[in-house]
């Protein structure tokens, strides 16, 4: 992925917090796609936008009255909400800055569900929370790797008393000392 973030926002919320949330982003080494750094002038909006979207390995709205009720920032969270379904894994990493849990549940009462990330503790710990999640989510995803890795490259077999099946090599053997000579079969790094 080019980017570690998508920042999706209201532009009526630009100065101010999100603008120096992203400065503290990029500081600490993040790559940050955010619209008012990012798109030039003649820029097709809805293309760049869902470029830097599906370019972006996790998206960060910044829940705030204007975002909740802008279109154009609800139509990037429902985005993000369908990239999270097809990738499935988190990709959602919500702030919510000067909004109440009371504002989300009448707004977006399926949101009320999902942690956030609350800016009243200040940018450098929104910045230090966003690294954490991003790192446990990234250990988490190289975990799953690493198992499914082990798991190509091993041969498993079930017994059911009938049949042993190596998955290796999609075959069934129909005694387990065929099995074994199956395996025996396999190159070396596959065992």
């Amino acid at each position: 992925m080019k980017y570690d973030l998508f920042i999706s926002h209201d532009v009526k919320d630009r100065s101010g917090f999100t603008t120096q949330l992203v400065l503290g982003l990029k500081q600490s080494g993040l790559k940050v796609w955010y619209s008012s750094h990012d798109l030039k002038p003649g820029d097709d909006l809805p293309t760049e936008i869902k470029w830097a979207m599906d370019n972006s390995r996790f998206g960060l709205p910044i829940f705030t009255s204007n975002y909740m009720e802008s279109n154009w920032g609800m139509q990037e969270f429902n985005y993000l909400m369908i990239k999270e379904k097809i990738e499935k894994r988190k990709v959602i990493i919500p702030i919510w800055h000067n909004i109440t849990l009371n504002e989300i549940i009448r707004k977006m009462p399926m949101e009320a569900n999902r942690f956030a990330i609350n800016s009243n503790k200040g940018i450098d710990r929104v910045v230090q929370n966003v690294n954490i999640t991003i790192r446990k989510q990234l250990s988490l995803e190289n975990s799953h790797k690493k198992i499914l890795t082990l798991l190509s490259f091993s041969t498993i077999f079930i017994t059911s008393g009938l049949f042993y099946l190596s998955f290796k090599e999609g075959k069934i053997a129909p005694n387990k000392k065929q099995a074994i000579d199956l395996e025996k079969t396999l190159p070396a790094m596959a065992r």
